[in-house]
C-alpha cells in the first residue's frame, strides 16, 4: 500500500471524529505545544537557508505554513499566532529579494494539504455520519500495545529528522503506518477509529507525517543546491586550472623549464617573464577560497607550479641579490684584495713611507665603510658582499693598534736618532775653554733628516699624543744647539792663507773656483787660496774596472784648495777642494780635475774671508 493511501485511510477516521465532536459541541486540537516547538525550529532552519539556498528556505516555508494553519485550528488563542504572523511576512519579504520574485510561497491550508480522494465518510455526504457506540469504552492490551509501538516508530522518526536521516524517518514512519493499519485490520470493532485514544494516535501519526514530508522535499532541495554547488566548484577550479596550465605545460609559449641546459640568454629572459607572471597568478590563487574543497586535477595544478617557483624562487633570489650587491662589492673589495693598490694591511711596519700609504687607506676605507652601513639593501646582501664587508670590518677594527704599534716602533727610532744628534754635540766641549776652537755643528741634511723622521711621526699620530710632544720638544732642542753652534762656528771660521809655492797656481785656483761655482747655483766667489805647499804625487798599481781584469800604473799629483763663496740666500760659505792631475803616457800631465769635499761647507762670516 502506498504512502498516500495510508494516510488517507488515517484521515477518514478523523473526518468522522471531527463531525462526532462538532456534533457534540466539543473541537479536538492536535498539540499545540508540539506544533510551536516545530515552527520554531523550522523558522530558524528557513533563516540559515534564505541567503545560501532561497529556493530551498522557500519550500520549508510553505510546508511550516501548514502546520501553522493546523496551530489557528488546534489552539486559537494560542499567544505565538501573532508573532509568528510577523515572522511569516518578514521570511516572505527575505525571500522575494532574494528570489527575485515578487510571489510568495503558496500557503497549503491543513485541510487543502491533505486533500486527495475523498474519504468514504465524506463521500456519503447525504447519509448521516454513525457515532460508534464502544468509541468511550477501553481498548483491548493488544491494541494499547500496538499503540505504544507506534508511538516509539514516530520517535524514531522526530528522532531521525533531527539527525538529518530522511531515509531512516522514512522507514520508521513506514512502521508506525503499518501498525497503525494492523489494528484497523483486526480490532477495527473493538478500537473503532473514533474512539479517544485511535483519534489521538491518527492525530500524531498526521503531525509527524507532516513534518516528514518536510523535510523530504527539503532534502530534495538540498540535493539540488548541493549539485549546484558542486558544479559551481568543478567550474572554479576549472578556471584556475586553465590560468595554471600555460606555466606547467611544455607546448606552452609560457611553460617554465626550471633547468639550465643548453639555453640562451633570451631564453633564460623569457623563463623569467613567465615566472614573474605564474607568481602573480599563483599569488592571486591562494586568496580564492573553494567550498567544497579542491579537486584532483586543481591540486596536481597547483603542487605542479608550487614546485616550479620553489624551485626557480631561491635561484632567481640569489641572482636579484647579487646584482643588486655588485656595486658596493665593486667598490669594498678592493680594500681587502691582496693584489689591489688599496689593500688595508693590518700588519706591523717599520716602514714609514708605508705607514703613510696605509694610513690614507685606512682613512678612505673608513669613510666608504661608513657610507654603506647607511645604506639600505632591500634583497638582501650577496654571500661575496657579506664576506667582503666582514673582512674589512675586521681590519678597519685592528688597523688603528696594528699602526700604533708601527708608530710606537718608528717613535723609538726618531727618539733615538735625536738623542745620539743630541749627545754627539754635547760630547764635543773644546769649543768652550778654547776659543781657538771652532764648535762641530751638524750638516743641513742631517738636521733636515731629523726633521723629516718628526714631520713623519706628526702625520701619523694624533694629536696630543704624548710621544709626538716628545719628540717635537727634542727636535726642537736640538736644531736650538746647532743653531748656537753654527753661529759661533762661523764666527771662528777663517780661510786658510795661500802655501803654494808650485808651479800652476793661478790654473789650481781657476778650477777650484770653476767648480764651485758649477755645484753651488748662483753663488758668488769671494776668495779662493791653494793651502797646500806643494804637489803632492803618488803612483799606484791598480785595476782598472771592478771586474779587475785589467791592471794599470797611475801617478796623479793633488793639491788642497779652499773657496768663499756667497750664496743667494745671503749665507757665506767657505768650501774645502781636492784639485788633482794623471801623467799621461807620454810624460805630461793631463788636465786639472777634482771635487768639493763637501756640497754643504763651512759657514764663515764674510767679514772673515779676507782676515
Amino acid at each position: 500500500m502506498s504512502l498516500k493511501k495510508r494516510v488517507t485511510n488515517l484521515i477518514v477516521p478523523l473526518f468522522c471524529l471531527f463531525v462526532f465532536l462538532l456534533s457534540s459541541g466539543s473541537l479536538f486540537a492536535a498539540d499545540s505545544v508540539e506544533l510551536v516547538k516545530q515552527i520554531q525550529k523550522s523558522f530558524s532552519s528557513i533563516k540559515r537557508q534564505t541567503v545560501t539556498a532561497p529556493q530551498k528556505a522557500a519550500s520549508e516555508l510553505s510546508a511550516t505554513m501548514v502546520l501553522f494553519e493546523e496551530l489557528k485550528d488546534a489552539d486559537p488563542a494560542n499567544a505565538q499566532i501573532s508573532r509568528f504572523e510577523e515572522q511569516i511576512a518578514k521570511l516572505n519579504q527575505d525571500l522575494e529579494k532574494r528570489l527575485g520574485r515578487s510571489e510568495k510561497p503558496s500557503v497549503k491550508t491543513a485541510a487543502s494539504q491533505k486533500a486527495g480522494p475523498a474519504p468514504e465518510a465524506a463521500q456519503k455526504s447525504a447519509a448521516p455520519v454513525a457515532v460508534s457506540t464502544t468509541a468511550g469504552a477501553d481498548l483491548p492490551s493488544a491494541v494499547t500495545s500496538r499503540i505504544k509501538k507506534i508511538d516509539q516508530s514516530l520517535d524514531k522518526v522526530k528522532e531521525a529528522l533531527a539527525k538529518q536521516s530522511v531515509q531512516r524517518a522514512q522507514m520508521e514512519f513506514k512502521a508506525a503506518t503499518k501498525t497503525y493499519e494492523e489494528i484497523q485490520a483486526r480490532y477495527q470493532d473493538k478500537a473503532p477509529a473514533d474512539h479517544p485514544e485511535m483519534v489521538a494516535v491518527a492525530g500524531r501519526i498526521a503531525v509527524v507525517n507532516s513534518q516528514l514530508e518536510t523535510a523530504v522535499g527539503s532534502a530534495a532541495a538540498g540535493k539540488a543546491a548541493e549539485a549546484e554547488a558542486v558544479a559551481a566548484n568543478q567550474a572554479l577550479a576549472d578556471t584556475w586550472i586553465a590560468r595554471m596550465e600555460p606555466f606547467i605545460s611544455r607546448n606552452s609559449n609560457k611553460y617554465i623549464d626550471p633547468t639550465g641546459w643548453g639555453k640562451e640568454a633570451a631564453e633564460f629572459a623569457k623563463i623569467r617573464q613567465s615566472y614573474g607572471e605564474a607568481s602573480a597568478v599563483f599569488a592571486d590563487y591562494q586568496k580564492v577560497d573553494f567550498p567544497l574543497g579542491k579537486t584532483m586535477g586543481l591540486k596536481n595544478a597547483e603542487n605542479s607550479l608550487r614546485t616550479v617557483l620553489d624551485d626557480l624562487r631561491g635561484t632567481y633570489a640569489k641572482e636579484d641579490t647579487a646584482k643588486a650587491s655588485e656595486e658596493w662589492l665593486n667598490r669594498l673589495e678592493p680594500f681587502v684584495t691582496s693584489m689591489g693598490a688599496k689593500n688595508l694591511i693590518v700588519s706591523f711596519t717599520s716602514s714609514v713611507e708605508q705607514m703613510q700609504s696605509q694610513k690614507m687607506i685606512f682613512d678612505e676605507a673608513g669613510k666608504l665603510f661608513a657610507q654603506y652601513q647607511k645604506a639600505e639593501f632591500p634583497q638582501g646582501k650577496s654571500p661575496d658582499l657579506q664576506r667582503v664587508a666582514d673582512e674589512l670590518a675586521d681590519r678597519l677594527a685592528k688597523f688603528p693598534e696594528t699602526l700604533q704599534r708601527s708608530l710606537a716602533a718608528q717613535s723609538g727610532n726618531v727618539e733615538q736618532k735625536l738623542d745620539q744628534e743630541i749627545a754627539f754635540l754635547e760630547s764635543k766641549q773644546e769649543w768652550k775653554s778654547d776659543a781657538g776652537k771652532r764648535p762641530y755643528c751638524l750638516s743641513d741634511e742631517r738636521i733636515n733628516e731629523a726633521q723629516q723622521l718628526v714631520d713623519t711621526a706628526v702625520g701619523l699620530l694624533p694629536a696630543g699624543d704624548p710621544g709626538l710632544a716628545k719628540m717635537q720638544e727634542k727636535m726642537a732642542t736640538l736644531i736650538k744647539m746647532n743653531d748656537e753652534r753654527r753661529k759661533i762656528h762661523a764666527e771662528r771660521t777663517r780661510m786658510i792663507a795661500d802655501k803654494f809655492t808650485g808651479d800652476g797656481k793661478s790654473e789650481i785656483m781657476n778650477k777650484a773656483e770653476e767648480l764651485v761655482i758649477a755645484k753651488i747655483s748662483g753663488c758668488k766667489v769671494l776668495r779662493s787660496t791653494v793651502i797646500s805647499e806643494d804637489w803632492q804625487e803618488e803612483s799606484v798599481k791598480e785595476w782598472t774596472d771592478t771586474t779587475q781584469t785589467v791592471i794599470r800604473y797611475r801617478t796623479t799629483r793633488s793639491v788642497s784648495a779652499q773657496v768663499a763663496a756667497k750664496k743667494t740666500d745671503g749665507e757665506v760659505r767657505l768650501y774645502t777642494l781636492h784639485i788633482a792631475k794623471d801623467r799621461r803616457t807620454d810624460g805630461s800631465w793631463g788636465k786639472l780635475y777634482g771635487n768639493l769635499h763637501s756640497d754643504i761647507g763651512d759657514l764663515i762670516l764674510e767679514k772673515n774671508v779676507n782676515q
